[in-house]
């Protein structure tokens, strides 16, 4: 991204341009070979409108080539300027300075490998969903074979013990009548007996009658 010039704080000015002349509007250094004007590297960077340390990364990255002049550093003007309009057109078009056009960009290489591991993850999770989900029914098939055979198990013992209930209360039932016919049968014992001891009597008169 373009820099731009930072102001200083008043009474603290960048230690790197402490050295640097305070030139006048009627300075003429220039370049002996081309005759390009000459700035020390703050003046060149207010000039072109950028950070005075982007010119000194630029002559650290070799892409200016300063000059001495006067017991002073200087760098030409017209190449902070053309180096300023790269940047800027870098930044227009989305490339970060020191990528030049044609070369990837190591950044959008990076998010394009983690898209592609996420992707291969995602496609392996789909994958590993969609054989679980052909392998559920196998799964599941004989869970419900079981069930079945519990709810069928369970079925009978329901009806066993409604059989029993039903046996229980017949039991009962007739057990009742048998506690109802309990007095009846007695009295008609005794009667029997009664009877039958007259005609024990009556059997040995007529024997020892004759």
């Amino acid at each position: 991204m373009l820099d731009t010039p930072a102001p200083e704080p008043s009474g603290q000015p960048d230690p790197h341009d402490q050295d640097e002349p305070q030139e006048d509007s009627g300075s003429d250094a220039r370049d002996e070979a081309t005759g390009a004007r000459l700035l020390t590297p703050g003046r060149a960077a207010q000039r072109a409108g950028v950070n005075p340390r982007t010119v000194r990364r630029w002559v650290a990255a070799g892409k200016l080539h300063p000059q001495e002049w006067r017991g002073s550093r200087m760098v030409r003007l017209d190449e902070v300027l053309r180096l300023a309009q790269e940047a800027g057109r870098r930044e227009a078009a989305g490339r970060p300075e020191g990528n030049p056009p044609g070369e990837p960009d190591p950044v959008v290489e990076l998010l394009q490998g983690q898209v592609a591991i996420l992707t291969a993850a995602l496609t392996r999770a789909q994958e590993g969903e969609d054989r679980a989900r052909l392998a559920l029914p196998e799964a599941v098939a004989p869970i419900r074979a079981e069930l079945e055979s519990v709810r069928s198990e369970r079925d009978r013992l329901r009806e066993d013990l409604s059989a029993e209930r039903d046996a229980r209360l017949t039991l009962e039932r007739e057990k009742a009548t048998l506690a109802e016919r309990a007095p009846h049968a007695e009295a008609e014992a005794n009667r029997l007996r009664v009877e039958l001891a007259q005609a024990r009597r009556s059997w040995w008169h007529r024997l020892l009658g004759r």
